[in-house]
């Protein structure tokens, strides 16, 4: 009977060891603290959060009603609001950024693909149908929609993978330029000004210009001023240049204002009621029409018909030669020959001058191939049919150029485009590129650069947007005043930012994203190291394979990992998470504020823990190993408390041992227990408690049955708290980086029941590293919670 009640006291001992165990504080939640009340002031023991969420975790940011921050790094700012991509952002009312470095600003904007930015009410960034992933796109204005990489810049524009820049502005592909409101381009086509449209390889430019043949090309607004008629092209490989030019014919060319061209395969530089000098070069068969060498010919062997071969140059005083050169020749049918060697070797062909050579049917020729002259002093002509001079071919040019207007000149012929300036001319050399800007320059194949002295080149694809941006590798992207993508693939989004390497993404000014496949996110973030990711404010990641995770946080060993607000890992694999913990031995862990873990494989865990010894471990507030190979459990003024004391009695064998401690708190083993003989000596000494009175034993008894009920309850209370421990969840490992893992137990334990349920979220970076959380249930007031990390190297 004393035994048992000695087992009950020992067991009501070990449950109330584990109660406060279980009831330890929670760690703090990151979301901002709302005047609900509305007296002006944050005041946390009035107000709340207006159930904002960031799962209490360090390296998010809740703020708003009802906002969520549900991945690392993840940025909800409003009403409802949700950022669920890693290291995304969400700001607006019911704004949404659902993947990896995703932005959305604005009423209801969405961000559905990785790296999107979507700006605006109700602006969207989506996957597109041809990737299961999507490239990043950019969206800006009201319903905005931008995919596969596409940039949409104006309310209700629309890119499916390529530029849209104007209210309702469509680009149906990845290849295709749309600029200015409501204009559309279709595949590999460009599209600039108010209500012009282009079909597939197609370019149009100027108000309400239409390019409807395939490659086919329109240059000029309306007609006269009031004219209804639009500049357009709507035959295969066409083009129209000149405000209210139409070529409606295969391969046919328009020049001029109103000019019509519509007869395939001809040039046109007016219509039936308008003539001009230049008109349609093909056989003549029309009084407007152009005449024909055959026609020249004709008209040439009319005029000389009555002249006779002179026998002697004396009896042709007006005819002279002059010459010690060969005989002309003229070899070919009805050709002719004049001057020194001169030779008309094809049918109908003269040949004119010393040396000059006619070898094409129907050609008139002045000299050969290393030989060319000029015809001088030719009078402007005056009929359909005569020849033109210089002068009178300049001034063609420039009436028939009249009517376009230079963009931001105030000009018709396109009012919402505009560029102010007097520089350098933008120049567009790769393979269907676009420039727009003074000094811009596409040299790269499907390359775009906007923006003053904006370069793209190196690689197909390469897109550079805003004041000396630059992009140079295939697939590179630069987005920002002074940002700088040089490398395949590589993103620079943000005023200054610079990516330079292949696979290297830098978001956020002056962010540096330096090594092959690095990641910097946030105002002067660094990622040098290859493969390494820096998020957060002057965040550093210069060791290879690195991940730094907070402001001014240092990661600059290789496979170092350090999370929280100025937490540093400077050696190699070390891991340091809290505010300003620091691993800077090799193999370290520093977890909790101001945590510190100096030597090689030394571990602190809880504030201001220091491991400063190899192979030793801190663990608690404030505890210090003193050795190498030591374990330190809590520091000073605290205490150590075993959970099932009545277990570890039970186990024990042999001969017991006193446990002794010295002035330094290190554990050792003292002498031994008494023996036997003494204990029967000191159970003599006992035999005065036989004179207790009746009375005094009695009171005594019920003072022991209280003691039983109480027993019996902590009995009870153990038993579901070792139910709650067993029951203890541990998720698996996730598989990938980002995803999250999760589990839950039942167990029972001597009648009673204890339920589970953990999770566990892997950090996205290239070095494994999970946090863990978990909570179990046994009755009562037995819960239990914890978290926690999880990683391997």
């Amino acid at each position: 009977m004393k035994t048992d009640r000695n087992d009950r006291a020992r067991l009501a001992a070990g449950a109330a060891v584990m109660l406060a165990a279980m009831n330890a504080a929670p760690a703090l939640a990151r979301d901002c603290l709302l005047d609900t009340n509305n007296d002006g002031v944050a005041t946390a023991s009035t107000d709340t959060d207006g159930g904002a969420e960031s799962a209490n975790q360090p390296d998010r940011l809740a703020c708003g009603p009802y906002t969520n921050a549900a991945a690392s790094g993840a940025v909800s700012v409003g009403v409802s609001s949700s950022a669920s991509g890693a290291y995304s952002m969400a700001a607006g009312y019911l704004a949404a950024a659902y993947q990896r470095d995703a932005i959305a600003l604005g009423n209801q904007a969405e961000g559905s693909s990785q790296q999107a930015v979507a700006i605006g009410a109700y602006a969207t960034v989506q996957t597109g149908a041809i990737s299961s992933t999507g490239y990043a796109g950019v969206a800006v204005g009201y319903s905005a929609y931008a995919e596969n990489g596409g940039v949409a810049m104006g309310k209700d524009s629309d890119a499916r993978g390529g530029v849209a820049l104007g209210r309702v502005s469509f680009a149906s592909d990845e290849t295709g330029a749309a600029l200015g409101v409501s204009s559309v381009a279709g595949s590999g086509s460009v599209a600039a000004g108010h209500g012009a449209s282009a079909a597939n390889r197609g370019v149009a430019v100027g108000q309400a210009a239409t390019a409807g043949g395939v490659g086919s090309t329109a240059l000029g607004s309306y007609g006269a001023y009031g004219s209804t008629q639009k500049t357009s092209a709507s035959a295969t490989n066409a083009t129209a240049l000149g405000a209210g030019s139409v070529a409606k014919a295969e391969n046919a060319v328009a020049l001029g204002a109103n000019s019509l061209a519509d007869v395939a395969g001809t040039v046109s530089v007016g219509s039936e009621t308008i003539k001009r000098r230049m008109v349609n070069l093909a056989d003549g068969t029309g009084a407007s029409d152009a005449a024909t060498v055959g026609q020249m010919n004709t008209a040439i062997a009319s005029a000389v018909a009555g002249i006779e071969p002179a026998p002697a140059p004396a009896e042709m005083p007006h005819l002279a030669v002059n010459s010690s050169l060969a005989d002309a020749g003229a070899a070919g049918s009805e050709s002719v020959a004049l001057g020194g060697n001169a030779q008309a070797q094809a049918a109908g062909s003269v040949a004119l001058g010393s040396g000059s050579s006619a070898d094409r049917t129907n050609s008139v020729s002045v000299g050969h191939a290393g030989l060319q002259r000029q015809i001088v002093n030719v009078a402007a002509g005056s009929q359909e049919s005569d020849a033109v001079n210089l002068g009178q071919m300049n001034s063609a040019i420039a009436t028939a150029i009249a009517g376009i207007e230079p963009v931001g000149d105030g000009g018709s012929a396109n009012p919402y485009l505009a560029v102010n300036s007097s520089g350098t001319i933008a120049a567009a050399g790769g393979e269907d590129a676009i420039a727009l800007g003074v000094q811009s320059s596409a040299s790269a194949a499907q390359g775009i650069a906007i923006g003053k002295d904006s370069s793209a080149s190196g690689g197909a694809g390469a897109m550079a947007l805003g004041l000396a941006s630059s992009a140079v590798g295939v697939g590179a992207a630069s987005v920002g005043s002074g940002s700088s993508a040089s490398g395949d693939s590589a993103l620079a989004l943000g005023s200054g930012s610079a990516a330079s390497a292949n696979y290297a993404s830098a978001i956020g000014r002056d962010a540096r994203a330096q090594g092959d496949g690095s990641t910097a996110t946030g105002y002067r973030a660094g990622a040098t190291g290859g493969y390494s990711s820096a998020t957060g404010f002057n965040a550093q990641a210069s060791g290879s394979q690195s991940g730094a995770v907070g402001a001014l946080s240092v990661a600059s060993g290789t496979g170092a990992m350090a999370v929280g607000v100025r937490s540093a890992s400077t050696s190699s694999y070390a891991s340091s998470v809290g505010y300003r913990a620091t691993a800077s031995g090799g193999r370290t862990t520093a977890i909790g504020v101001l945590a510190a873990a100096s030597a090689t494989a030394a571990t602190a865990i809880g504030g201001e823990a220091v491991a400063g010894h190899t192979y030793a471990t801190a663990i608690g507030y404030g505890a210090k190993t003193t050795a190498s190979n030591q374990l330190a459990l809590g520091g000073a003024n605290s205490s150590v408390r075993i959970g099932d004391i009545g277990a570890s009695t039970a186990a024990q064998d042999g001969q017991l041992y006193a446990v002794t401690v010295d002035a330094n708190g290190t554990l050792g083993r003292g002498s031994a227990l008494a023996s036997a003989q003494q204990l029967a000596s000191l159970g003599m000494s006992l035999q005065a408690v036989a004179a207790v009175s009746h009375e005094q034993f009695a009171q005594l008894e019920g003072q022991v049955d209280q003691l039983f009920d109480i027993a019996a309850q902590g009995r009870r209370e153990m038993r579901r708290g070792i139910a709650a421990t067993a029951a203890m969840a541990d998720p698996h490992f996730p598989s990938g980086p980002g995803r999250t893992s999760y589990a839950s137990n039942v167990a029972m334990f001597r009648g009673e029941v204890g339920v589970s349920a953990g999770l566990m979220h892997r950090i996205d970076g290239d070095t494994p590293f999970a946090l863990t959380a978990g909570a179990s249930y046994g009755g009562g007031s037995n819960t239990a919670v914890r978290a926690g990390i999880a990683g391997e190297f």
